[in-house]
């Protein structure tokens, strides 16, 4: 350990780290050549590593991108000053003149983000989000605000999709709720009279429809599970253009290998 803060997960962190690291190298190879410029944002880049129960670190998503010296511009956000600062610390000299890092509420944060990731006369611009909250932080219409326009703009969600299942009869789900507003006003008729095991493919259909909308294809097939083999989320991969979709596919494909461990 460096001796700076780490962010404290569970053994399943690894599944969904490998899924973001296979697809960031992927990405980042086989469009560097495609278009002028690759830019990367991150909307909880937390401090960058992330630490199991047991002790054991690894680099976490912002981390990943950084040393992907194809990404001109790097967009990492979290509302803990302590994360960025421990982020800022771990980043190398290069990936650091290469970031904007800032402190700010994911929802307003979004008009600072289309500022460095795709200012004008910068070319052609392809970049990919990773938004993995902590629970239902990140407003639909803020992403619908931050994809608007010709943005081209490939995204990693993390879907906390059976919570509903579980709680949806506390005020945690309800219309107006954070909840309400991660899903973009959710179909509740249709939610809370569906049965209890099929609450999670309503949220996660609704969910693909609200992406549709604004002009994305969308997987939503990747689940996350804990260690007792129980869904927890699911990472939903969007992307506009179909090559995304060769290259989530790979991601998905590639093997199983170990977690990269860092040398802290």
């Amino acid at each position: 350990s460096d001796g700076r803060v780490g962010r404290k997960v569970g053994k399943w962190n690894d599944e969904k780290l490998r899924y973001i690291r296979n697809y960031v190298d992927i990405f980042a190879t086989g469009m560097k050549k495609q278009w002028d410029r690759l830019v990367y944002a991150d909307f909880f880049c937390g401090p960058g590593v992330c630490v199991t129960s047991g002790g054991v670190e690894s680099a976490g998503s912002p981390l990943i991108a950084a040393r992907r010296s194809e990404f001109a511009a790097l967009f990492l956000n979290d509302l803990s000053v302590e994360a960025t600062e421990a982020l800022s610390a771990r980043l190398s000299a290069d990936a650091l003149a290469r970031s904007v890092i800032t402190q700010m509420d994911c929802n307003d944060s979004i008009e600072r983000a289309r500022e460095v990731l795709f200012p004008p006369r910068s070319g052609a611009t392809l970049g990919l989000a990773v938004i993995d909250p902590h629970g239902f932080e990140m407003e639909f219409e803020s992403i619908a605000r931050l994809t608007a326009g010709r943005v081209r703009l490939d995204l990693l969600i993390t879907v906390m999709s059976s919570y509903p299942q579980r709680f949806l009869q506390t005020p945690a789900f309800q219309p107006d709720s954070k909840f309400d507003r991660f899903m973009g006003n959710p179909d509740w008729e249709r939610l809370k009279s569906a049965q209890r095991a099929s609450r999670t493919r309503v949220v996660l259909d609704h969910y693909r429809s609200k992406l549709e909308g604004i002009g994305y294809l969308v997987d939503d097939s990747v689940t996350i599970k804990n260690t007792r083999g129980r869904p927890i989320y699911q990472l939903v991969y969007a992307s506009r253009h179909a090559r995304g979709f060769d290259f989530w596919e790979k991601a998905k494909a590639s093997g199983e290998g170990a977690q990269q461990r860092m040398g802290l």
